[in-house]
């Protein structure tokens, strides 16, 4: 049986004030979603508030999940595969500050959105969409 790179995620959608928290990785160009890896046998609930905790010391009032994003692509010679739980969520505290080095958070207007690179690609039009008609939704990209 071939090995495969499959991987569950949940990303928080963060909205506050007209703007949208992102997550930028130092050393790479590009934005996404604040989240992480669900770990075996944990809900993505529970992956989401251990997510937030660890990366931006926040505490999760609420969450609704919003959609899902498949993304299939090659890093390298290697395939990978994940799958997007996506959330709308609320949080204690908004000053973005995070304990990690390699990420830095930032808050964006939502009206600049489209101009930001924001990874996955699919994860970020339906994001733009759901912004405007609040309907949940189901993407994929190859």
């Amino acid at each position: 049986m071939r090995r495969r790179n499959f991987e569950i995620l949940v990303r928080a959608v963060i909205l506050h004030r007209g703007k949208i928290l992102l997550c930028w990785l130092k050393d790479f160009s590009f934005y996404f979603l604040p989240g992480g890896h669900v770990e075996s046998g944990e809900s993505v609930r529970r992956a989401l508030t251990r997510e937030l905790r660890e990366e931006l010391r926040a505490s999760v009032r609420s969450q609704k999940v919003i959609g899902v994003v498949e993304n299939i692509w090659k890093d390298g010679r290697k395939k990978r595969h994940e799958l997007n739980v996506v959330s709308l969520v609320k949080i204690n505290r908004h000053d973005a500050t995070t304990p990690l080095r390699h990420i830095e958070f930032h808050w964006i207007e939502v009206a600049k959105l489209a101009r930001k690179r924001v990874l996955p690609y699919a994860l970020k039009k339906s994001i733009q969409r759901w912004l405007k008609d609040r309907k949940f939704f189901w993407a994929w990209q190859r």
